[in-house]
């Protein structure tokens, strides 16, 4: 025996396992482009599945603990919010989870070195080999994509490497996970070819099947090339339907009843409730008409138990084993569930639970909880614990705090929480707007959200957010800065910060809204101009003795769609409300027209007056939900206050 060999930790099965493709790539099992495109992309069950498993996940924010201490500011704290320039804490964990589940594999790289870990990458599984060892363990990890190939090599002793290989269970593969695609398989098709036949039956006419019957004795061969025609012109889901031509000679008998008559919901639903058990997804939640309110409320809360929190447990598993030790010892990973809307009935249980307990103390009812122990708090409980809003301890903080306290607002769970809600306004004002704008071009078409539409609605959603956001936590900063310096206690920094957002949401958000309406109106608007076939626009102003004077030079501007109006200020942009300048945008009220044959000047009043009529109650429909935003941002500021506290 060498002295290497004192520390190898060989598994006795590893060797037999490796022994024919030791050193060799070895290739994932299962066609995964073929999984994906016909399991994600085709099948809507399996799509919804992955993406409620992987945008809920990802939602949850990390909690960093040292002993008993969490850290509140910390380098992999960091690194996990903004793992690198491309891509968002969230937007990570979402992928990385979307690919375990399509794939059965998911793999994480690291960018940096040994001792500080710069970036963070997902792979695509796809385009990843594991290199087999001699032991249980892999030689190494190789990417390859257009022709390059890179390599990552494992430590023969210890293990480790700068990618993260994270798989399912395989019964039947060493290197490699089983993926729920592949399980489901069998289902998928089903649904697949039950839709594609379902759509050529709509789309043809749903005919009967039967027999196709001679009157005459047919000639040599006739039999035999008129069944090939058959089979050839009327078999398969995309011939379903289509009308037969038959001959004087020839009758068609049918066999059976009409697929017209026959009732597939059963059969795809079945399906579908398949393809749910296999991603551990209750169908409810997916499956269009089967939830009710509280069925579906019982449903997520079966989704986190059963499959969300197993999987982001083993998740915090594997980055405390990889990552975690690469930032020092003694830190512990792990998901912080506190927030989480659909566990709420399991916390009021625990609340109960532990409230009730007499024979504790409150001291240990507050550790069983997770909260500090309180002076005077090891005398038996004789009161039940308070679950409503926690109380703050009236001590100060240090100067600095504010900027740590302020940037509360870019948690990542608040980020999301907040994007999420702005993204879903814009989409359903955009809908709106486009689908109005049609109406008033007279066209028969529908509205499409296109990826013109979608681009918007992210890259909209993004730049409000950041300015909105940019000035709320100059505020923040502005005043907590002023009360630490003067030694306000926690209670009166809380009403500094509940002073910020009362005057965002008593005057403020107005203004919000209102612009961000002016701007879907007028995306919407080209847009569906654009769909409709449109090819000129016009500028049409307010006329209610309000309006900017830069506006009154805009007033009957006509461009072609893909062209800016022009500002006399210098300003342009392809519809009100984007014009790229606070001072021509901020709680404009114009709107876009599109030019049409026979138009008359008389008529865009009356068309101005429609439109605004419209962007006010999407105006105030905004105001609502950008309400919502600032409450979600208080709440997490409050909470951030507590913490440093």
């Amino acid at each position: 025996m060498g002295w290497l060999d004192i520390f190898r930790k060989d598994s006795a099965a590893g060797s037999a396992i490796a022994f024919v493709s030791a050193g060799q790539p070895k290739f994932t099992p299962d066609r995964y482009d073929r999984l994906a495109d016909e399991g994600y992309v085709k099948n809507i069950i399996a799509f919804r599945c992955v993406r409620e498993i992987a945008r809920c996940a990802a939602a949850v924010p990390w909690i960093l603990t040292k002993g008993d201490r969490e850290q509140l500011d910390h380098p992999l704290l960091k690194l996990l919010a903004r793992p690198n320039p491309l891509t968002g804490g969230a937007a990570l964990m979402r992928d990385f989870i979307a690919f375990y589940q399509i794939a059965g594999n998911s793999y994480l790289e690291t960018v940096g070195t040994e001792k500080q870990v710069e970036e963070l990458w997902v792979l695509r599984p796809d385009r990843m080999k594991v290199v087999p060892g001699k032991s249980a363990l892999p030689d190494g990890y190789e990417h390859e994509v257009n022709g390059v190939k890179t390599r990552w090599d494992v430590d023969p002793i210890s293990g480790r490497s700068d990618i993260l290989h994270f798989k399912d269970f395989n019964p039947l593969n060493d290197w490699y996970g089983a993926s729920p695609l592949r399980t489901a398989a069998s289902h998928i098709d089903q649904f697949n070819a039950g839709g594609d036949h379902n759509a050529a039956l709509l789309q043809n006419g749903a005919r009967p099947s039967g027999a196709m019957v001679f009157t005459e004795t047919p000639g040599e061969g006739v039999v035999d090339r008129v069944q090939q025609m058959l089979l050839d012109r009327w078999q398969s889901p995309k011939n379903a339907g289509k009308p037969m031509t038959l001959g004087s000679n020839v009758k068609w008998e049918e066999m059976s009843i009409s697929p017209r008559d026959m009732d597939f919901n059963n059969m795809m639903l079945a399906v579908a409730r398949n393809i749910c058990a296999a991603f551990n997804v209750p169908h409810v939640l997916v499956v269009a008409g089967e939830a009710t309110f509280n069925n579906r409320a019982d449903a997520r809360l079966e989704l986190w138990e059963n499959n969300i929190i197993p999987l982001l447990d083993s998740i915090a598993d594997e980055l405390n084993n990889w990552l975690v030790p690469r930032f020092g010892d003694g830190l512990l990973l792990r998901p912080n569930l506190d927030d989480i809307p659909a566990l709420i009935p399991r916390r009021k249980e625990k609340w109960v639970m532990i409230g009730g307990a007499k024979f504790l103390t409150v001291n240990e009812q507050r550790e069983a909880l997770g909260y500090e122990e309180i002076e005077g708090g090891d005398q038996l409980a004789t009161v039940p614990i308070d679950d409503g809003e926690a109380k703050f301890e009236t001590r100060a903080i240090q100067i600095g705090d504010q900027n740590f306290i302020s940037d509360a607002l870019d948690d990542t769970a608040t980020r999301l929480d907040t994007t999420s809600m702005v993204e879903q306004l814009l989409d359903d004002m955009v809908k709106e707007f486009g689908e109005n704008m049609i109406k008033e071009i007279g066209r028969d078409v529908a509205f499409e959200t296109t990826e013109a539409v979608q681009t918007f609605i992210k890259d909209r959603s993004l730049f409000a957010l950041d300015n909105v956001d940019s000035t709320t936590k100059d505020a923040l900063r502005k005043t907590l800065g002023k009360g630490i310096k003067a030694g306000d206690k926690i209670e009166d920094l809380r009403k500094r910060v509940d002073k910020v957002f009362d005057t965002i949401t008593e005057g403020r958000v107005k203004a919000i809204a209102q612009t961000e309406a002016t701007n879907a109106a007028g995306f919407g608007g080209v847009e569906a101009m654009d769909q409709a076939g449109v090819e000129k626009k016009r500028w049409i102003t307010t006329k209610d003795g309000f309006q900017r004077g830069t506006h009154d030079g805009l007033d009957g501007q006509t461009r072609d769609l893909d062209k800016n109006f022009t500002s006399s200020s210098g300003a342009a942009g392809p519809h009100p409300g984007a014009l790229g300048t606070a001072a021509e945008d901020v709680n404009c009220r114009c709107a876009p027209r599109p030019v049409l044959e026979g138009e008359k000047a008389s008529e865009f009043e009356a068309f101005w007056h429609r439109h605004e009529e419209k962007r006010q109650a999407e105006s105030s429909d905004a105001e609502t939900v950008w309400i919502q935003v600032f409450n979600v941002q208080r709440k997490a500021v409050l909470k951030r206050l507590a913490k440093r506290a």
